[in-house]
């Protein structure tokens, strides 16, 4: 059993007016979470829970479910929403992974962007997360297509292949009103910017946390990364201060790439504690101003390396090949074998294909 979580909120931000990010709209995700269905069921995978939502994901795929039932196409795992309140926030994402972790779900498909990677994040435990991006600034979740995630998680779920999995970092921010995490980046904003719902401009963000900055990132990290690239494998993060230094390109946005000045940079080591201040400040957890600090309380950001698993979708299938899962026996069942499979040999009797 799989668990599925598509956030009909991802895409739809404040982003989409500043810069040139796309919309992922509902049907977009409905069509994703059906490639996702055709390749867990051809794998094996029997039943799927899912988050319900009120944006009309959960109406359209029901209408999928059944339309694909009457073709008699190749059948797709049973898909069955949890009863449960929908309050239309990151609430039911929480609530919608407390549902699957209690019913014994072996893996967790997200389709989001960061923020709802964080939310998932907060109730997964050691479920392993396959990530798919459908948000603005993904840094967290992969940009992969849906049949071939569904194929890694499906042959990882029912024993076919041993999973390749990631553990990530993360960061926990302490303050007065208690503790907060976020998977890629934390952002110190003045507090004037309160009122912004996504950060969509360098100059409204005085200091970034990032747990990792890869070369390609978007969002904050990518001005993590302008100051020296931080693997998401490697056991430390990286922390700027903005001020009068280095003139560097950071892409913020998609479509938006800004002249950021570092006036400082370095590394986060787990576990040590970075005091945030006393000035009265916003903090933005993955690219989403979410904490007020009103200067009356200590704040700190410390980067650990115990944050959620991943399943490692291009690992996987390369170990699933490597031991011949992917063979259909005459059962229709994929076949398994305990090594690798034997090289093949061309003969004289083989044809072959004549340059063009």
């Amino acid at each position: 059993m799989i668990g599925i979580v598509a956030n009909p909120a991802s895409g739809h931000d404040i982003r989409r007016l500043t810069s040139g990010a796309s919309v992922y709209s509902a049907a977009d995700k409905v069509n994703c979470v059906e490639r996702l269905l055709g390749a867990l069921g051809a794998t094996g995978v029997t039943r799927v829970l899912m988050m319900p939502d009120r944006a009309g994901i959960a109406v359209r795929l029901r209408k999928a479910v059944e339309l694909n039932r009457r073709r008699g196409n190749t059948p797709w795992p049973q898909v069955d929403f949890i009863d449960m309140p929908v309050l239309e926030d990151a609430r039911d994402t929480v609530r919608a992974v407390q549902a699957m972790h209690a019913a014994g779900v072996a893996l967790i498909v997200v389709l989001g962007g960061d923020g709802t990677h964080r939310a998932v994040a907060l109730a997964s435990g050691d479920i392993p997360l396959a990530t798919l991006s459908t948000g603005t600034n993904n840094a967290f979740p992969a940009l992969g297509e849906a049949t071939v995630v569904g194929l890694a998680a499906g042959l990882a779920v029912t024993g076919r292949v041993k999973p390749a999995c990631i553990h990530n970092k993360c960061l926990r921010v302490t303050h007065p009103s208690g503790e907060s995490m976020a998977l890629v980046d934390v952002g110190v904003m003045p507090a004037e910017h309160i009122g912004a719902r996504a950060v969509y401009a360098a100059d409204a963000v005085e200091a970034v946390f990032a747990a990792f900055a890869e070369p390609d990132a978007i969002g904050l990290s990518a001005i993590a990364a302008a100051c020296g690239p931080i693997a998401r494998t490697a056991p430390f993060g990286r922390w700027v201060r903005q001020g009068a230094g280095t003139a560097r390109l950071a892409a913020i946005s998609p479509g938006l790439v800004q002249v950021v000045e570092v006036a400082a940079s370095g590394l986060m080591q787990p576990g040590i504690a970075f005091e945030l201040g006393t000035q009265p400040a916003i903090l933005a957890f993955d690219g989403e101003p979410e904490i007020v600090l009103d200067g009356r309380g200590p704040a700190s950001v410390r980067m650990f390396l115990d944050g959620p698993i991943t399943l490692d979708v291009a690992a996987t299938l390369a170990a699933a090949h490597a031991a011949d899962a992917l063979v259909v026996s005459a059962s229709l069942e994929p076949a398994l074998r305990d090594g690798p499979p034997a090289a093949t040999r061309q003969t004289g009797a083989d044809p072959l294909i004549a340059p063009a």
